[in-house]
């Protein structure tokens, strides 16, 4: 094992020198056809601008409050029309099914900005003005938009789930 420019090296038993770093950032996305596929029904089923947004795995940092890792995040562009860049963290050690969760938490910010309800950089619900103190990592999960993202995840998993089980079904081939 060798620190180099802040790289941690692992040397394997033929030598070969392995970067932690670069291991952790591309390891562990647990089904990445299946994220996509959510992806994409999110957008069709929310009624989301698909021009404007985009998916992508990198390393998320760890939440200073909770102190556990990010799961994903989405960036939102100041111009308007907004462009919406949701990450998925690479090196992620949840389920599949708890990816699809995560991502559907964040597409849901992405309806609530695009149907108005949102305002990220005004920090306003509904015409509601929150304060920076409300904005804090200890209550940010108390705000309305964090409730409505959380109590939506059931049903567009649900949706989800149906969409990819009657999606195979029609592409199941019967042997005769």
């Amino acid at each position: 094992m060798a620190l180099y420019n802040d790289v941690l090296f692992i040397t394997t038993e033929n030598h070969m020198a392995i970067s932690l770093k670069r291991l952790l950032m591309e390891s562990n996305v647990v089904d990445e056809l299946k994220i996509k596929a959510a992806y994409l029904f999110f957008i069709k089923h929310l009624k989301l601008p698909k021009a404007r947004m985009s998916l992508k795995w990198g390393h998320l940092d760890v939440d200073p409050e909770t102190l556990l890792p990010t799961q994903a995040s989405v960036f939102v562009s100041k111009e308007r029309p907004h462009r919406y860049e949701i990450t998925m963290r690479n090196n992620n050690p949840m389920s599949g099914a708890e990816q699809v969760r995560h991502l559907a938490h964040e597409m849901q910010h992405v309806y609530q900005i695009e149907s108005g309800r949102f305002d990220v950089y005004g920090s306003k619900w509904d015409n509601v003005v929150y304060s920076r103190e409300a904005l804090s990592a200890r209550d940010y999960v108390n705000l309305p938009w964090e409730q409505d993202a959380r109590s939506s995840v059931d049903g567009l998993e649900i949706e989800f789930n149906r969409y990819m089980r009657e999606a195979g079904a029609k592409r199941k081939i019967t042997k005769i």
